[in-house]
């Protein structure tokens, strides 16, 4: 009978576990640990199943060498809380997720939407100075998570604080235009409380943060409407991306294009390079190429940055980079396709950083590790991870611990190629907790 060997690399090579440590930690006995090692037993009871998913750190019983798993999902869902994430287990069917977005657009909560932000009992007269409010604690949260990742941020505050400003909707005003002025800072805010709840693994409250963002933005000024509108699903977009579920992120970007058509050159590049990330999930080399070629084309032809004002989180040629790098790394790391080229987008998506921008140049180095352990290039995956090593240590990002897991099961596969047992131990002491 032969071994299951995928178990063994996994607690060996990237776990570094000795068999009664794999026990220990998913609370069996280490009998049981040899008899699925040894394939006696194919099949570990549910419970004892989704423990070993839990403390691997996979996202499949297959990836344990197991088969397909029992715990799998229907297809067409969306698990808000990652693979070894914080958050809750909710899963949102597709549909329910879009009719959600389309009454947002609208204006409207949805029920699972306004149970998370109920209107408060009693009404605050609003001022341009509560408006500014607002901007300052969006510009403080958005620089401490490009600077530390969405973990520098506690989740329940900040579900509270997006809570409190969500409440000033509610409000007296002063004036019609302070009224706009604060839909739109809502609206912005949301865009970054949301991506600092994915950056933590909190998926569920994540998205309902995102529509209810989206609902605010049917109060702003005009103008604004349309590239606030962008800026929120493409990143509920690459939410559904970073959980794997290329479909609902293609169908976002879908209801995006048909709803918000007057959108500006820069904004719609992004879109398009948005929607290569997708693509490059499922594999579609091809429209991968033609989208990245054509949003650069945009990107450069524009005559200015027509949504500036929110570059802060989504519109800037940095995002343009990030994109396309991540798009042919996917292709490189999941297919084996255009390793050269992601090589190279990589390098420029993390030269076009500022300073200040360390979790995603930590993000986009620890996936250029990933793709040199792709082509089998130890010692180039060596040189990256000693480079990123000590930027990705300092990030709290669930986004860094999935690519550092990536890596060592990359890594695992040849752990005797030239320089990969070094690049096993920097991604396990990036992977250590503080």
């Amino acid at each position: 009978m032969p071994r299951n060997e995928l178990l063994i690399d996994i607690r060996v090579n990237v776990l570094g576990w000795t068999q009664t440590r794999l026990a220990r930690e998913v609370g069996v006995s280490v009998r049981t640990v040899k008899d699925w090692e040894s394939s006696k037993v194919t099949r570990p009871q549910p419970t004892l199943l989704e423990q070993l998913i839990k403390v691997t750190g996979v996202r499949t019983a297959a990836e344990l060498g197991f088969g397909p798993s029992a715990l799998s999902r229907p297809r067409g869902t969306v698990r808000s809380g990652g693979t070894g994430q914080k958050g809750s287990d909710d899963v949102l069917l597709r549909r329910d997720l879009l009719v959600i977005v389309s009454s947002a657009m609208g204006g409207a909560l949805a029920e699972p939407v306004a149970k998370l932000f109920p209107a408060p009992t009693d009404s605050a007269r609003v001022g341009a100075a509560d408006v500014e409010q607002v901007n300052l604690l969006r510009t403080y949260s958005y620089n401490l998570e490009r600077i530390m990742g969405g973990g520098a941020l506690n989740a329940a505050a900040l579900i509270r604080q997006y809570r409190t400003t969500l409440g000033t909707l509610h409000g007296t005003y002063r004036s019609a235009t302070v009224r706009r002025d604060m839909h739109e800072a809502v609206a912005h805010y949301g865009t970054v409380a949301g991506w600092s709840l994915v950056d933590q693994g909190e998926h569920a409250s994540a998205q309902r943060v995102f529509t209810a963002a989206l609902a605010a933005t049917e109060g702003a000024p005009a103008d604004r409407k349309d590239p606030l509108r962008a800026l929120i699903l493409t990143c509920m977009a690459r939410q559904s991306i970073y959980l794997r579920d290329y479909r609902t992120a293609v169908e976002l970007l879908d209801h995006l294009d048909a709803s918000v058509r007057d959108l500006p050159a820069d904004v719609r590049a992004i879109t398009r390079t948005r929607r290569a990330r997708a693509l490059a999930g499922l594999g579609d080399v091809h429209t991968v190429t033609e989208l990245t070629e054509r949003a650069a084309d945009e990107f450069g032809s524009s005559a200015q940055n027509s949504a500036a004002e929110y570059q802060d989180n989504g519109f800037g040629i940095d995002e343009l980079s990030s994109d396309i790098g991540h798009a042919y790394s996917s292709l490189a790391i999941d297919y084996g396709l255009r390793s050269t080229e992601a090589s190279r987008r990589l390098t420029d998506s993390i030269n076009s950083y500022g300073d200040t921008d360390s979790r995603s140049r930590a993000l986009a180095g620890i996936r250029l590790v990933n793709v040199h352990l792709a082509q089998r290039d130890g010692q180039r995956a060596l040189e990256a991870a000693q480079r990123h090593a000590t930027e990705a240590r300092m990030v709290r990002s669930t986004q860094i611990h999935e690519h550092t897991e990536t890596g060592l099961r990359l890594a695992a596969r040849h752990h005797t190629d030239p320089g990969v047992a070094e690049v096993i131990t920097i991604l396990r002491d990036i992977r250590r907790p503080a």
